[in-house]
């Protein structure tokens, strides 16, 4: 790594030190928010399928296989799942520990993700300035915060992809980069890595083919044996997750995939037209990478802004000046496209979308190097890039999820903790509860059997929800009372044939307990 980020027009900048720095910072950032106690952290970072991922991982850990509420199931990332098994093995009877081990887990992901991401730029810039002032925007980016201390599969998703990034950048994006079998075999082990953090991944294995295949059109027999190496090792290492699945669900599609495309176009009753949906969708999808890239974004258009400027709107040789951002586009336009014209789920965009974040930062890295290699003088670019480093500052500082991030200790009117909390209290152990989110449910009511009512992770249950027979399931699976939201008890009534009040009766609000101003309620289901 000597030379990671030394840049040749300017060679005596102490750049492996200053590397050093921006990384611990990162992590030390985050590790901050890790080491909240969990009744802060978990309003801030936690979403509900954090806890459902970590119940799974506490029941392979006991012996009972990837199962929630003794049904085997397929609806998970393997990878984030089967690492957190060691820690309940370690630790069977902690509620915190495993928590804090995922979230720290997350952001030692990140923090590598960001030292690949200088790595890649410093191919390409020429001013040993512009990384320092520019990984400011991943360091201090509240989302990006959120999502490297959310205990989730992202972090991991997005280290493989820049991984990824980078075995092409030097073995086929490179000027006389021929690749080698040992690139195609390390390329084709991190996307089958990359698929078991995140299915989505296979969709970089498409880029990464596709990138190779242009890069070896003059030897196209041997660029086409590598890809094929790529992706049989890919395969190769996925293939034993498919057959675990199998062996244990005897489905190879995962049910939570399905699950939230379901209930996306449940929203519009399964008639989705670009009016009522595909526009509303295409605009949640845009807003969350907007509000996810803040700073991000209005540094970059700030820069391209000067850049046209300063040349007058020229754009000589700029498609030969950021080709190398070819392959993390496309990834990003395809990500993208999946998300909002099929899978949905646009709730959960911020996460799903997240990886767009590494092209943008490519992107801001490349058009503030074009604008200060510019200058003649090196006080002008000193100006440039503390210009550019005060507006990425500032923009993130003053953005109010920073603060809360770090400071806010607000225990009752966030996160999903507390709703666990407050059935393992209110109901005897043994006692059957159902609800649409269940993750916290089952995680902090270990002494319930808790039932997964929104099918991603019980099969069974999406069948339900699919023939309209959610109130079969419960008195199938002998469900006492269901808790949630009002919103989703309006679920489960709309894929009910047949269901009244008197069905799901005694519907009341659980006093004091809110999760970001919705209140829950609970209901007794009648026989």
């Amino acid at each position: 790594m000597e030379n990671a980020l030394r840049s040749p027009t300017d060679v005596h900048f102490p750049v492996n030190r200053v590397l050093v720095v921006l990384l611990a910072l990162n992590f030390l950032l985050r590790l901050w928010v890790v080491a909240r106690p969990l009744e802060y952290l978990d309003g801030l970072t936690i979403p509900d399928d954090t806890y459902l991922s970590l119940t799974l991982a506490r029941n392979i850990s006991r012996g009972l296989g990837p199962s929630y509420a003794g049904e085997p199931t397929n609806g998970f990332q393997p990878l984030s799942v089967f690492l957190m098994v060691p820690v309940f093995l370690a630790v069977p009877n902690s509620l915190s520990f495993p928590v804090h081990a995922a979230t720290a887990l997350s952001a030692i992901f990140d923090t590598l993700t960001l030292l690949l991401l200088c790595r890649i730029a410093a191919r390409h810039i020429r001013s040993s300035f512009t990384l320092p002032a520019v990984a400011l925007a991943w360091i201090l980016n509240p989302a990006g915060i959120r999502t490297a201390t959310n205990g989730m599969e992202t972090s991991m998703a997005c280290f493989f992809l820049t991984w990824g990034l980078w075995i092409l950048e030097v073995n086929y994006m490179s000027a006389g980069a021929t690749g080698s079998r040992r690139a195609s075999l390390a390329l084709g082990a991190v996307i089958g890595l990359g698929m078991l953090a995140r299915i989505d991944v296979v969709l970089f294995g498409a880029v990464a083919v596709a990138t190779m295949l242009a890069a070896g059109r003059t030897d196209l027999r041997k660029t086409c044996r590598e890809a094929i190496v790529v992706i049989v090792t890919a395969f190769l290492l996925y293939i034993p997750w498919l057959l675990y699945s199998f062996s244990f669900t005897g489905d190879l599609y995962p049910v939570s995939g399905r699950a939230v495309r379901f209930m996306s176009l449940a929203t519009v009753d399964f008639s989705p037209t670009f009016r009522n949906w595909y526009s509303l969708i295409l605009r949640a999808g845009l807003n969350a990478v907007a509000t996810t890239n803040n700073a991000v974004l209005l540094a970059g258009g700030a820069a391209l802004g000067a850049l046209l400027v300063a040349t007058r709107g020229s754009v000589r040789n700029g498609r030969e000046k950021f080709l190398w951002l070819a392959p993390a586009s496309a990834h990003a336009i395809l990500l993208f496209a999946a998300y909002t014209l099929y899978i949905f789920g646009p709730w959960f965009f911020e996460r799903y979308l997240f990886p767009t974040t590494i092209v943008l930062f490519l992107i801001l890295a490349a058009l503030v190097d074009s604008l200060v290699t510019m200058f003649k003088r090196q006080s002008h670019t000193l100006y440039a890039i503390t210009a550019v480093a005060a507006l990425v500052v500032t923009l993130d500082l003053v953005d109010p999820d920073f603060k809360s991030l770090l400071f806010r200790s607000d225990t009752t009117s966030m996160g999903y903790m507390n709703a666990g909390i407050w059935a393992r209290r209110t109901f005897a152990p043994g006692t059957v509860i159902g609800s649409a989110q269940s993750g916290a449910l089952g995680y902090f009511a270990d002494s319930l059997t808790v039932i997964n009512l929104d099918g991603v992770v019980s099969s069974s249950c999406y069948e339900a929800l699919l023939r309209f027979r959610c109130l079969s399931f419960l008195r199938e699976r002998r469900v006492q009372y269901v808790i949630g939201w009002y919103s989703n008890f309006q679920y489960l009534e709309h894929q009910s044939e047949g269901m009244t009040k008197s069905d799901l009766h005694e519907l009341r609000k659980i006093d004091g307990l809110t999760s970001w101003g919705y209140n829950w309620y609970f209901a007794k289901v009648a026989y």
